[in-house]
């Protein structure tokens, strides 16, 4: 039964897959650093980085980083060395993690937003010999044994916004006794000597968002990044390639999610490097200078978050932007309702396509096509040489029929080593070859996937299962709702699970009237156990870096105002389903 349900997914998969886009690649098994070194042979006098005005070549941008590979070396970092990262999307978080992979050391961009103990734990778990950070980043380094290097954002700006900068920012860059980034560049650029067996040797540990649980180390090869960056590569380009030449030339790709997320890292730095596109860098990712980079230098591509498409169209002064350069968006990380998908397409002509994945499969796993309309609500199909299987929540063992939800289990070229240290939660993740992602997925009829919510977000009320997001779709739908966020939330007094909502109203709307339609709106659309007890407004929801929905911090927030009663201006409104 399952080898006949594995031979229709392929069928279907071979009538839907996109035009101009190989089913299979093959996997040059070389070093990531590659990705760099290639394009700056192949367009050494073209710009591979604007940030705020400056432009840097592909040929000075690689002769940089040999220079921080070569001053590592010097300093006697060996293969496999462990050299972390805190720095936003700027030239020297560029720089600095080429010449980490060609030094043969192992990069771990951290996240700056992360606490300070936090950051502590990662870099001690790591035992990072140099910790590279932004100058601003000071009050959040903690002490220990490794070495700081700091990097002073002004260093890569054009010297007129330079000087500003030093004027503006006095004072912060007391660091003690760390050192200058700038110090990293003195060594002269060198070969590469350290040999890599880019299937066996890490090149990147990536931290997980830490929603579910304590952030654990993600173990990348240079294999599986770089396969990760080829699929994408003939995903989103393959059908471009063979129907429509770029406006400028070449992509100009916005690269403002955070490098230091998996998806930033793929999708808007490894496969843009490696299509010679010119990358504009956002360290700030505020929508209003997403939008003006966009007009200023033509932008051709956006990998968004759907937090970023939203505030796109709903900005105010949209109009005053033009944003028609735009010929392809990709989203991906969490939901993005389908009237705001058509908003943005509408706005500025270009196509939207949503993407799945996670950190711990390099991310990219799935994409909607990019030779026709997306389907709402679906993440498309399968990139190359990715398998999948949905299997039932159970045992997960058995694959279930289309139509049935089930946990997605995905196995390709792209899927890591295991999790840093952690032998025990790597077994339990990959088993038999298939990483068990803990989504909750369901195959429509024509081959499309569909995730419902993570495994451990399954609320059961009543006795019956349901997932917050289509919940969270009809709270969505209210023309009073700019955000909503739904879990289940234990009530010991009945033994029982309650569905409880937190949600951030448009301008105009609030109060008891609006929390009043949103529960009639619920009760009209939805079976009576899936209507939340409880609906609170708040001014906004807890997020991941990346826009996601933390359910952790909304769940605690809705347990800590148990029995709230706002007033105007006092807190969020609070009203019973009773």
């Amino acid at each position: 039964m399952a080898a006949l349900i594995t031979l229709l997914v392929e069928v279907k998969r071979r009538m839907y897959y996109p035009q101009g886009v190989p089913r299979s690649l093959s996997y040059p098994e070389r070093p990531l650093y590659e990705i760099l070194e290639n394009s700056a042979v192949k367009y050494p006098w073209r710009t591979a980085l604007i940030y705020y005005g400056r432009r840097i070549s592909y040929s000075k941008l690689w002769e940089q980083s040999l220079r921080v590979a070569s001053t590592l070396a010097e300093m006697g970092l060996e293969r496999g060395d462990r050299v972390a990262l805190m720095l936003p999307n700027i030239p020297q978080f560029v720089i600095a993690y080429f010449g980490i992979l060609a030094a043969g050391c192992v990069a771990a961009p951290l996240n700056p937003l992360n606490p300070r103990e936090e950051i502590r734990r990662e870099l001690s778990e790591l035992e990072a010999r140099i910790l590279i950070a932004l100058d601003r980043f000071l009050d959040k380094l903690p002490e220990g044994s490794w070495e700081i290097y700091l990097a002073e954002a002004e260093s890569y700006l054009p010297w007129h916004l330079r000087v500003l900068s030093h004027l503006r920012h006095r004072g912060l860059r007391e660091g003690g006794d760390a050192r200058r980034f700038r110090e990293l560049l003195e060594a002269p650029p060198r070969s590469i000597e350290t040999e890599i067996n880019p299937r066996e040797d890490l090149a990147v540990i990536l931290y997980t968002g830490g929603t579910t649980g304590p952030p654990k180390g993600v173990m990348h090869t240079h294999y599986s990044l770089m396969a990760n960056a080829l699929q994408t590569y003939y995903w989103t380009r393959g059908w471009w390639r063979y129907h429509r030449p770029y406006p400028a030339g070449w992509p100009h790709v916005v690269s403002a999610i955070p490098f230091f997320h998996s998806y930033g890292l793929t999708v808007a730095l490894h496969e843009p490097l490696l299509a010679g596109a010119t990358l504009i860098l956002v360290p700030k990712p505020k929508v209003e200078e997403i939008m003006r980079v966009i007009q200023r230098y033509r932008a051709t591509h956006l990998p968004a978050t759907p937090r970023m498409i939203r505030e796109i169209v709903n900005h105010p002064r949209v109009g005053d932007y033009d944003l028609g350069s735009l010929i392809l968006s990709v989203t991906g990380g969490a939901p993005l309702e389908w009237e705001t998908a058509e908003r943005f397409m509408k706005l500025t002509g270009a196509k939207l396509h949503h993407g799945y994945g996670l950190t711990e499969a390099g991310p990219v796993t799935h994409c909607t096509p990019v030779d026709r309309e997306p389907k709402p609500g679906s993440v498309g199909f399968p990139l190359p040489d990715t398998e999948f299987r949905i299997v039932d929540l159970e045992t997960g063992r058995y694959d279930v029929p289309s139509g049935k939800p089930g946990e997605l289990l995905v196995r390709g070229p792209q899927v890591m080593r295991g999790y840093w240290r952690r032998p025990e939660e790597t077994e339990r993740a990959l088993r038999d070859g298939w990483l068990h992602t803990g989504d909750v997925a369901i195959l429509d009829e024509g081959g499309w996937l569909r995730i419902l919510g993570r495994r451990g977000e399954r609320i059961v009320a009543e006795g019956h299962a349901l997932w917050p997001e289509e919940v969270e779709a009809l709270l969505r739908s209210h023309p009073g709702v700019e955000e909503a966020a739904v879990v289940g939330v234990a009530d010991p007094m009945r033994c029982a699970m309650d569905v409880q909502a937190l949600i951030v109203p448009r301008a105009g709307y609030g109060g008891r009237e609006l929390v009043s339609s949103l529960l009639s709106l619920c009760r009209e659309h939805l079976e009576p156990y899936k209507v939340p007890s409880r609906i609170l407004i708040v001014k906004e929801l807890p997020k991941t870096p990346l826009g996601k929905i933390d359910r952790r911090s909304v769940r605690r927030l809705l347990e800590a105002s148990s029995g709230f009663e706002g007033g105007e201006g006092e807190g969020p409104y609070g009203e019973e389903n009773r």
